[in-house]
C-alpha cells in the first residue's frame, strides 16, 4: 500500500494509504483529536434525481454553495472531505475546489448518484452500444490528476447499468475508476436481492443507515412494511454480504440499525471501529453555511473562522 498522508492529530498519529486504509497510533489510553479527520461536506442542494427518500430535500431549483469561507484555510493536510449534495456536478465551482484541495494536501472524495454517471446507450444495427458519460470523463480526469481519491456511487438498483460504467472502456482509466469507487446502498431502501446483484464483481460496498428525516420521513411512513422487510433481510444475511464484496463498510447509523457489533470480537471491534460521530468527524453544509455533528443532526451552528473552533463545539455535544 502506498502512503498518501501522515500527520499528527492531538495525542495520536495517523497514516492514510491510497486504498483508503487508515491507521491510528497513540501511546496513551485513548485517542483525543484536535481537528476532524473526516468532514462530510455538502456543496449543492440542487438535483434532478427526485429521490423520494432524500433526507436532504434536494430539488431542481435548490441552491448551490460558494467556497468563500475563511475556515477552509484552516483545514489540515491529510483531512478527508466527503463532498456531496444534491448533485455535485451542478456546482460550477467544483473543479476549481478540487484543484484547491489537491494543492493544499486535502484528500477530496465525491459522492454521486448512479444516474449522473451512467454510460449513455444507443442502438446500432440492432445491437446496444455505450459511450462514456461526460461526468465519468470528468471523474477520470480528476482521478488521473490526483484531485479525487474516492468516488461514492449511490446505487439505483440497476446493476447492469452500474457495471457498464466500468466496462464500456477497456482502458487504464476505467480500471482505476473501479479501484477508487465505493457503491453506496441504503439499509431498507435497497433489498438484499438488490445488493447481491453486485456480488462477486470486485466492488467495494458502503451500507448507509436509513435516515428518517425530511423526504425520508414521508417515504418511511408510506413504505414502512417493505423497508422493515428489507432491513431484516440485510440483518439476517450480513455475513453473506460481507463475503461477497472486496470491502464492506458501514456508517454509524447502519452500525446501529444492523447491530454490526454482534459480528465482531472485542479485539476486532477495537481495531476496526472508527469512533462515534463527532469524535473524529463532523458535517458541514456549505449551502446554508452551517455545521453539525452529522447530516441528521437538527442542532446546527453558523460556520466559524476555524475548523478547530467548530470541532470543539461538535465534540462537546
Amino acid at each position: 500500500m502506498n502512503l498518501l498522508h501522515e500527520y499528527k492529530n492531538g495525542n495520536y498519529s495517523v497514516k492514510l494509504y491510497e486504498d483508503g486504509t487508515k491507521v491510528r497510533e497513540t501511546e496513551e489510553d485513548k485517542f483525543i483529536s484536535s481537528f476532524p479527520e473526516n468532514i462530510d461536506i455538502k456543496i449543492s442542494d440542487k438535483c434532478d434525481g427526485g429521490c423520494s427518500f432524500c433526507h436532504e430535500n434536494s430539488t431542481l431549483d435548490g441552491d448551490i454553495a460558494n467556497f468563500n469561507y475563511e475556515f477552509l484555510y484552516s483545514l489540515r493536510p491529510g483531512t478527508e472531505l466527503a463532498i456531496g449534495g444534491g448533485n455535485v456536478f451542478d456546482n460550477p465551482k467544483l473543479s476549481h475546489f478540487l484543484r484547491w484541495c489537491e494543492h493544499r494536501g486535502i484528500v477530496a472524495n465525491i459522492t454521486v448518484n448512479q444516474k449522473h454517471v451512467t454510460s449513455q446507450c444507443f442502438d446500432y444495427d440492432g445491437e446496444r452500444h455505450y459511450y462514456r458519460n461526460i461526468n465519468t470523463s470528468r471523474i477520470f480526469d480528476w482521478i488521473n490528476r490526483g484531485e479525487v481519491h474516492g468516488v461514492g456511487i449511490s446505487y439505483d438498483g440497476n446493476s447492469e447499468e452500474l457495471d457498464k460504467i466500468f466496462t464500456d472502456d477497456e482502458d487504464y482509466y476505467a480500471e482505476e475508476y473501479k479501484k477508487n469507487a465505493v457503491i453506496h446502498v441504503i439499509n431498507g431502501v435497497h433489498s438484499y436481492e438488490d445488493i447481491m446483484k453486485l456480488a462477486n464483481k470486485n466492488y467495494k460496498l458502503l451500507i448507509l443507515g436509513y435516515k428518517d428525516l425530511r423526504r425520508g420521513h414521508k417515504y418511511l411512513a408510506e413504505n414502512e412494511a417493505s423497508i422493515k422487510i428489507n432491513q431484516q433481510d440485510i440483518y439476517d444475511n450480513i455475513h453473506s454480504i460481507i463475503k461477497s464484496f472486496t470491502v464492506v463498510s458501514f456508517d454509524n447509523l447502519a452500525i446501529e440499525q444492523l447491530n454490526i457489533r454482534r459480528i465482531f470480537t472485542t479485539k476486532q471491534w477495537d481495531e476496526f471501529y472508527m469512533g462515534d460521530d463527532g469524535s473524529f468527524t463532523m458535517y458541514i453544509d456549505l449551502v446554508k453555511g452551517e455545521f453539525a455533528k452529522n447530516s441528521t443532526s437538527l442542532n446546527r451552528h453558523k460556520l466559524l473562522d476555524t475548523i478547530e473552533e467548530m470541532f470543539e463545539i461538535v465534540k462537546s455535544e
